[in-house]
């Protein structure tokens, strides 16, 4: 940024500066919505593996209490 407000004068620099931090900060905030899902993601993974292993745990106690 440093080069960018020598190179101009400090009207198009300000201007400059500020696009450039407005990009920044929309793109932080892309970041963290991605983040975001992805911990939404993780958090529905997890949820899934937990009732599937609970679904299949009492798929086989009904299945061993019918064997015996």
């Amino acid at each position: 940024m440093q080069a960018i407000y020598r190179a101009t004068d400090s009207t198009n620099a300000d201007a400059l500066i500020a696009e450039e931090r407005e990009w920044q900060w929309q793109r932080l905030l892309k970041l963290r919505e991605t983040q975001q899902l992805n911990i939404e993601k993780e958090e529905l993974r997890s949820s899934f593996e937990v009732t599937s292993s609970a679904a299949s745990l009492k798929y086989w106690v009904e299945r061993s209490r019918k064997i015996i």
